[in-house]
């Protein structure tokens, strides 16, 4: 028989989106039978002041039940929305515990396995998706990119260690193409650069490289990167179809990431060491992840936020403020550290010696943290195993879980990313100041290296790395500082003030005992009170943390938040071809840095990148001379040294010799006849005809396909990557606006010429008499060709024509390319000078 009166109170408790009356409907456990004080407090504070907030933080302790949390969360969203709730987090093993957690209180959870994974459940809101950071971001990811047929509608996002997932997030939108693994494309990408590592005094580093010795890291200068696009588009493109049913570890990094930057990669830098050639998008082009910026609710949970300057970074929440943060002033879930600097005397004591190894005997793990492999060729101590290699991180981490390590373990540059609570972890030892894991980590590091932003990242970093090894309240740790230039940072206050209140606390309490050792016998009777739970011990240290961190806490939206917001505001503007606010707001905001000058340098030398793309070569050099005084690791070289041109502009002035027939004398007359048509008063197929002829003239690609509709009236293919779409209204009247219809029309031009061409950068361009839109055509992406400004164009044109009519030559091209880049007569060009987005309608 059908218990009807059950299947109603079913249908009753599945209503409810209260996250704390959705706990109190599931079956307890064991293990989690209450919540805490403190995440009934989050949950209150999200349900009823922040749930209809896009963007939250929830600032929460490891082990203070932030997973818990996440998934009332997650359980909120999705039936209030009915679409599908993802919960991200780090790594695959993560995702196992929070699916487990999950299962056991009876939240409708599963893990992510793929396609099959995003199912009718999870579409219908009926189940949550739990998986790591990439099956999200990834360039072929399951929920869809940007331009796909169809985009999976999310309801929520919850990304648990937020903290944790800026790295990653960055390196999706990156590809290093190894020097060993690539196939020879290393040495190919390489060449094409030569001359540019003598613009910049580099030669020796170009030689090293392909000798593969050297230490350098070097920035392909952006106007020769630029200039290359195509053909570094090519080289990576072959090689990413000859890959396509590989499955080694380069191949699939081309199958994931070149997806997301082929089409962005004028935004990128380029980067070159002796081990690879990195392309890494200067912000993560999010954008390209309709599913993240269309997703209901996004919220971000971590433990060891000390700025949110770099979550705008990475994330382009750009409306986060701090009325969305929530942060209770609590010390719950804050794990019991005691932190000693590790002398170089000591570390070598026999009696040190033997207790680290008395530990891992009785299977409580000794870890050490390093920045770069083979460390112990300058400071030997405890025999540390070193594993190279996901898999043995892996296996080493799992050993350390099991208490079966069979000596300490050293992790390279694993500052996050491991998870070793109570017994995996009982002695954790930092050695050396961190440094950048990947090249581009390590080019920033150097560009930035006395900036604030390079400090606060720094310290999160140490922070991060620190935490491996209490993974909650009733967790404790002995933490060992271990080299001068580690300790001696952390005891400048002017860098322990970005370390979060608690562990400035435990700072402080380290140093007091310090104080009190003298001997190598008094330094391990120390550590021997925490591993034995010493209760003066216990009671010292939390005693200590409530008092130093009940009224203290740090504010996150200072100037690193401020500027982040320009940074991502600008580079949004440049991404939609608006220039000249692009470069407005990097200039402003790099004045505004009259006390970090290394960070004013980087802000003016992104608006020269800028100014650079927008065809305007003389306000970025002025940009870039400007960049380079405020930081001289940011180098400079002229944009233009002899017939040193971009290969594009060569191309262009060949192919408008080309048209001219070799120079003839009748070139003027053919061309007035030509583009005579290009005024108000003629029919509009008379028009096009002449603004074929235009782009013919201007060396283009130039045709007409209308198809009923479908295609342009013209189009251009510029060789500098541009392909602009033109839609011919000029027999409308000077006041008449462009109509929804219209904008409609436009955008599927563009989108017949993207589908013809999927390598280059499409421009929908109306030419129009009117520079005004009505709002219900949403031509905020649409821009305007006025009359005007065309008859500006054409007469540019007829300008570079003159010389070409009085006997130039082929041979002559670098001249007539010149003249290209004066008059601003390359694709890019012409869009930033001649045409305008269009205004809303009054």
């Amino acid at each position: 028989m059908v218990d009807f009166n059950a299947l109603m109170n079913g249908e009753k408790s599945s209503s409810t989106v209260d996250p704390i009356e959705i706990f109190e409907e599931l079956p307890k456990t064991n293990k989690v039978n209450d919540l805490y004080n403190v995440q009934a407090e989050i949950l209150r504070e999200w349900h009823s002041s922040l749930r209809e907030e896009r963007d939250v933080v929830i600032e929460l302790n490891t082990g203070g039940g932030k997973t818990l949390v996440g998934l009332l969360m997650a359980l909120s969203i999705m039936r209030e929305k009915h679409e599908g709730v993802l919960y991200l987090v780090e790594n695959k093993q993560l995702a196992e515990q929070v699916a487990l957690q999950a299962r056991e209180l009876g939240i409708p959870a599963k893990i992510y396995r793929g396609r099959a994974s995003v199912d009718a459940d999870f579409d219908n809101g009926k189940s949550i998706l739990i998986g790591p950071y990439h099956c999200l971001f990834n360039g072929k990811s399951v929920f869809g990119l940007q331009g796909s047929r169809s985009c999976q509608a999310i309801g929520g996002i919850i990304i648990d260690d937020a903290h944790a997932s800026l790295d990653a997030i960055r390196d999706v939108f990156s590809l290093t193409i190894s020097a060993d693994g690539s196939g020879g494309l290393y040495k190919l990408l390489l060449s094409e650069f030569r001359n540019a590592f003598d613009d910049i005094q580099r030669s020796s580093a170009y030689h090293e490289f392909v000798e593969g010795v050297g230490n350098d890291i070097v920035e392909i200068p952006y106007w020769w990167w630029v200039g290359a696009l195509e053909r570094v588009s090519d080289l990576i493109r072959k090689e990413w179809l000859a890959r396509a049913d590989s499955n080694d570890d380069f191949s699939n990094q081309l199958k994931f990431s070149w997806p997301l930057l082929k089409d962005n990669l004028r935004y990128c830098q380029a980067i070159v060491s002796r081990k690879g050639f990195t392309i890494a998008s200067l912000y993560p082009n999010v954008a390209e992840i309709p599913s993240f910026i269309n997703a209901k609710r996004r919220i971000f949970m971590s433990a060891t936020i000390t700025d949110y300057g770099d979550m705008i970074r990475a994330y382009d929440v750009r409306d986060l403020t701090r009325d969305c943060v929530v942060a209770p002033r609590t010390v719950a879930g804050v794990g019991r550290r005691m932190i000693l600097n590790l002398d170089k005397p000591i570390a070598q004591d026999p009696e040190y010696v033997h207790l680290a190894n008395s530990l891992v005997s009785i299977g409580q793990g000794v870890v050490r943290l390093v920045s770069r492999p083979g460390t112990d060729a300058t400071w030997p101590s405890l025999d540390y195993y070193e594993p190279i290699g996901h898999d043995d991180v892996l296996a080493a981490v799992s050993e350390l879980q099991s208490g079966c390590a069979s000596r300490p373990i050293s992790f390279v540059n694993r500052y996050n990313g491991i998870d070793l609570p109570d017994d995996a972890c009982r002695m954790l030892v930092l050695r050396g100041l961190p440094v950048g894991g990947s090249d581009s980590e390590a080019l920033m590091s150097m560009y930035l290296k006395d900036s604030e932003l390079s400090t606060r990242r720094l310290a999160q970093k140490i922070e991060q790395g620190l935490g491996r090894g209490t993974r909650g309240a009733s967790d404790h740790c002995v933490v060992l500082l271990e080299g001068d230039d580690l300790t001696d940072w952390i005891k400048r206050d002017r860098n322990r003030k970005y370390f979060t209140p608690a562990l400035r606390a435990q700072l402080d309490v380290g140093g007091e005992i310090m104080e009190t050792l003298h001997t190598s016998k008094d330094f391990c009777e120390a550590i021997k009170q925490d591993l034995d739970g010493d209760e003066d011990w216990r009671m010292f240290h939390a005693g200590r943390l409530a008092k130093a961190v009940s009224g203290d806490l740090s504010n996150r939206f200072g100037d690193s938040y401020d500027i982040a917001k320009s940074e991502r505001r600008a580079f949004a503007c440049w991404t939609e071809r608006r220039y000249d606010e692009a470069c407005e707001a990097l200039v402003k905001k790099a004045n505004e840095c009259d006390g970090d000058p290394c960070y004013r340098g980087w802000l003016l030398h992104l608006a020269s990148r800028v100014a650079f793309d927008a065809g305007d070569a003389d306000r970025a050099d002025e940009l870039q001379i400007a960049a380079h005084s405020f930081n001289n690791a940011i180098p400079y070289a002229p944009f233009r040294m002899g017939n040193e041109l971009p290969d594009w502009t060569l191309a262009q002035a060949d192919a408008i010799v080309s048209e001219a027939g070799g120079g003839s004398t009748t070139l003027l007359k053919c061309f007035d006849r030509d583009t005579a048509n290009l005024i108000a008063e003629v029919g509009h197929k008379e028009f096009e005809i002449s603004l074929l002829h235009l782009g013919r003239y201007l060396g283009f690609e130039s045709g007409r396909a209308d198809d009923n509709g479908v295609g342009p009236d013209v189009y251009w293919i510029t060789p500098d990557g541009v392909g602009l779409v033109l839609e011919a209204k000029n027999e409308k009247k000077a006041d008449a606006p462009l109509h929804k219809a219209e904008a409609g029309q436009l955008r599927t031009a563009k989108d017949w010429l993207v589908q013809k061409n999927p390598d280059i950068d499409v421009v929908p361009v109306s030419v129009h008499p009117s520079s005004v839109a009505d709002r219900s055509a949403s031509a905020a992406n649409l821009r305007v060709l006025s009359l005007e400004s065309l008859s500006e164009l054409k007469e540019a044109t007829r300008r570079l024509l003159v010389g070409i009519a009085r006997g130039l030559s082929g041979e002559d091209s670098s001249a007539i390319a010149k003249g290209i880049l004066d008059e601003s007569l390359g694709g890019r060009a012409i869009v930033n000078k001649y045409t305008k987005p269009f205004e809303d309608a009054k």
